[in-house]
């Protein structure tokens, strides 16, 4: 037989306040019904046969489910013996002094320990939830070595009476939390049960937690036409869901361990004098050091409005019908509205949300969510980290927040605000619009829509652009698209609006990019001066005036225009703003971060330190970057264009131009016309772009962009071994296999010949390239 052993405190008031102070030294107990008092032998002083009655078989029935709720919880097997033999006796014992029902003794080395004696007052009805089934359940607890919460035994504390009570625990002499310990005010039907979540956590401490209660994918169903529910769910493990599917009621479902789901009705009344309710229906357990194998995953709403929390498990949480609150917390939750205006909110952790119908509330918060608006008006707000938005049909806001984020309006006039980070807009149908925000962000376009706050650094895109047939212009802040040039049909107008300059030079690329690049306009110079001087630049703007000038500013932050004549103008120190103006002007930025203008004329710009943005202008121009992170495009002309040292952005832009990125890691672009394309050293990326182009790419591993319909370029130096590669957005070759089946060798080279576009990678064998050698985009 089993015996006693002492145990110590666990450090948690909730715990500690249900311990008696012993428990058996094993978790497989025996029991037994006695049919005699004979039966019924070790004890120090035996109990009176007249007294002693064998439990009836309803009576049995009862006291097995009873054994099986607390075996369903803790680590405990409970094995039906011979009565003398057995480690709990359970009989029915009526002395006048044991009305309802006793523990003999707590465990312990003496025979009686364990065994329960019901008085006269327990008796008839024994289905859960009544007060017999109830008394059971609380004695078995004693039994297994649980005394009453407001008592104190061995050291072992009282609970504070605040959170005393049934619905935290069967052990519990009060019916409300803080209420009286005289008898039992609960209403017939009311009472718990299952143990209840301080029970569990106490009994789970005594002799560990049961794994194998519904260890599978468990699926919870409840009656909406039941009078009461109220009990607490343990699980052993599996992935598992609370169904309320049926239920009308707006219910209030939590997943957290510990938390009480409110299903709208179905309360037990646990004053019936002052009618006072349960706390909820449903409670889940506490985790069991800290293990989450006891987490319920999934909650089903019904047709009111809901609400339905989530744990930190990888939630799915359906709403159905009826406006309903979602809300995921950690982990990787699905979040489905369905019909109604819902609420859905992801919480940490990648989540994917759907609103279903109707006007939606989603909020993807923390994660790489996945959020979908549905049918109707909806709000969707990405939060941190690289999120996916589509708004569906309807006129929905779009709000991708920080990091690189992915929005799609869908159908209807749509808001799409990127936010932070790199980001992907498309508008979709209707007149949509679309504010990348921070980042260098791809708005993707159609006729009527309106971009908000275009910066330098984002790209405009229509799809099935082709720049062979199309044009592009910008007046009035408005951009006007013809995908098949002017003598065709209606074309697409977009709205430039807030913090666009107004001056912007617009050209094409295949895959319907277009590029706005801005033209800043200096502000009006004072009046000049006349004659070819040698001057020195103060605080205030200077114009040189007609004539050959030399300006030096020594001053910080100046403005200096060369106006007519073959200038010389010396920025010095400070961020300065120059403007070459008419004829063969040489401008110098020197220290700071300056902004040079060659406007008309052969000009050269030379940035100096600092980072420095360039703009040729009109005429064969010569830009050179220097130190710093630059920002050079040539213009008009046939222009070389440096970008020196720093990681630059180079641009030869119109005429047939030589562009080279120099030290760093250089963007360099040759734009239209047949441009010589240098990457220098540093991991370089370059574009042709329009034209027959040459790109010679110099040391390190560098990108070539090719994007279809842009001529015939040729790579000179192309570097298997080195880590070069060959980026091809081209539509007809979305892999290394269809793109080789366009791809030959011609003497020494490779060609390859696909959709108007010849790529030459000079000197290289076709049998030497593999997919590693490209990025298909």
């Amino acid at each position: 037989m089993a015996s006693g052993v002492v145990v110590g405190a666990s450090g948690s008031s909730s715990i500690d306040s249900l311990l008696y102070g012993t428990k058996w030294d094993g978790t497989a107990l025996t029991y037994g019904f006695p049919a005699l008092a004979s039966e019924v032998t070790g004890y120090t002083t035996p109990p009176d046969p007249s007294h002693f009655q064998a439990l009836t078989a309803t009576e049995i029935a009862a006291f097995r489910a009873a054994l099986r709720e607390w075996a369903d919880v803790a680590n405990i097997t409970f094995t039906e013996t011979t009565a003398e033999t057995s480690d709990l006796r359970l009989y029915r014992y009526d002395d006048g002094g044991n009305l309802t029902a006793r523990v003999v003794s707590y465990p312990g080395a003496s025979p009686e320990g364990g065994d329960i004696q019901i008085g006269a007052a327990v008796a008839g009805d024994f289905t859960p939830g009544r007060f017999q089934f109830f008394t059971l359940v609380h004695e078995i607890g004693h039994a297994l070595g649980l005394k009453h919460p407001n008592m104190t035994a061995n050291g072992f504390p009282a609970a504070d009476a605040a959170t005393d009570g049934v619905e935290n625990s069967v052990m519990s002499y009060r019916s409300v939390l803080g209420g009286s310990t005289g008898a039992y005010t609960i209403a017939s039907g009311s009472y718990p049960t299952s143990p209840m979540a301080d029970d569990i956590a106490a009994i789970q401490y005594l002799y560990g937690a049961n794994w194998t209660t519904n260890a599978g994918d468990t699926t919870y169903s409840f009656d909406p036409s039941a009078s009461v529910i109220f009990l607490t769910l343990w699980d052993g493990g599996g992935v598992d869901t609370l169904n309320f599917a049926s239920f009308t009621t707006d219910l209030e479902i939590d997943l957290r361990p510990g938390a009480w789901s409110d299903l709208g009705g179905q309360f037990a009344v646990l004053d019936n004098v002052a009618p006072t309710y349960a706390s909820g229906n449903v409670r889940m357990s506490h985790l069991y050091q800290d293990d989450v194998r006891s987490l319920i995953e999934n909650a089903n709403g019904g047709s009111g409005d809901d609400l339905l929390q989530g744990n930190q498990a990888d939630n799915r949480l359906q709403g159905a019908g009826g406006d309903d609150t979602l809300q995921g917390a950690a982990g990787a939750d699905t979040l489905l509205g369905g019909a109604g205006q819902d609420s859905l909110a992801g919480g940490d952790g990648a989540d994917e949300l759907s609103g279903g119908d109707d006007a939606d509330t989603l909020q993807g918060d923390a994660g790489a969510d996945s959020l979908t608006g549905g049918a109707g008006v909806d709000s969707l707000s990405g939060g941190a980290d690289a999120d996916t938005l589509d708004g569906s049909a309807g006129a929905d806001t779009l709000s991708g927040g920080s990091g690189a984020d992915q929005l799609t309006g869908g159908l209807g006039a749509d808001r799409l605000e990127g936010g932070d980070g790199d980001d992907d807009l498309t508008g979709g149908g209707d007149a949509d619009t679309l504010a990348g925000g921070a980042g260098a962000d791809t708005l993707r376009v159609g006729d009527g829509d309106v971009i908000i706050g275009f910066e330098a650094g984002d790209r405009i895109l229509v799809t099935g652009l082709d720049p062979a047939t199309a044009t592009a212009t910008y007046a009035a802040s408005v951009l006007t698209i013809d995908a098949d040039g002017p003598a065709a049909g209606a074309a697409i107008s977009v709205t430039l609006d807030g913090g666009v300059p107004a001056g912007l030079q617009v050209s094409l690329k295949a895959g319907g990019e277009i590029i706005l690049e801005p033209i800043p306009s200096p502000p009006a110079p004072p009046a000049p001066t006349a004659g070819a001087d040698n001057l020195t630049a103060g605080p205030e703007p200077l114009s040189a005036g007609p004539g050959g000038d030399v300006v030096i500013a020594f001053s910080e932050a100046n403005w200096l225009h060369g106006n007519q004549g073959n200038d010389t103008l010396h920025g010095g120190g400070g961020s300065d703003t120059v403007l070459g103006g008419q004829d063969n002007d040489r401008l110098l930025g020197e220290d700071g971060d300056d902004n040079l203008f060659g406007d008309q004329g052969a000009d050269s710009l030379e940035g100096g330190g600092g980072v420095d943005l360039l703009y040729g202008g009109i005429g064969d121009d010569f830009l050179q970057g220097n130190s710093g992170d630059d920002w050079a495009s040539a213009g008009d002309g046939a222009d070389t264009a440096h970008g020196g040292q720093g990681d630059d952005f180079v641009h030869g832009n119109a005429g047939d131009d030589i562009v080279s990125g120099d030290l760093g890691a250089d963007t360099v672009h040759g734009g239209q016309g047949a441009d010589r394309l240098l990457g220098g050293e540093g991991a370089d990326w370059l574009s042709g772009d329009m034209g027959d182009d040459v790109l010679t790419g110099g040391a390190e591993a560098d990108v070539f962009n090719f994007v279809g319909g842009q001529g015939r370029d040729v790579v000179t130096d192309f570097d298997v071994a080195g880590g070069d590669r060959l980026r091809i957005a081209i539509a007809d070759a979305p892999d290394f296999a269809a793109l080789m089946q366009n791809a030959a060798t011609v003497g020494a080279d490779t060609v390859i010949t696909l959709d108007d576009q010849t790529i030459v990678l000079v000197d290289v064998q076709l049998g030497s390239l593999t997919a590693t050698d490209f990025v298909f985009a």
